[in-house]
């Protein structure tokens, strides 16, 4: 069984309601892309490394 709950509220309550999860999904975006920087500009210690002989 599926149970729904649904809250009425005002057009104005609505509205305040959908800013708060624009701000809330728009910090969200830029902590992620600050995160996915800082990944990217750790350099991967196994990719640097050169294990080939030298001649």
């Amino acid at each position: 069984n599926m149970v729904a709950r649904v809250r009425a509220v005002t057009p104005a309550q609505f509205e305040d309601f959908l800013a708060r999860q624009r701000r809330d999904t728009q910090a969200a975006d830029e902590a992620a892309a600050e995160q996915r920087r800082e990944i990217e500009g750790t350099p991967d210690q196994d990719a640097n490394t050169d294990d080939s002989p030298t001649p």
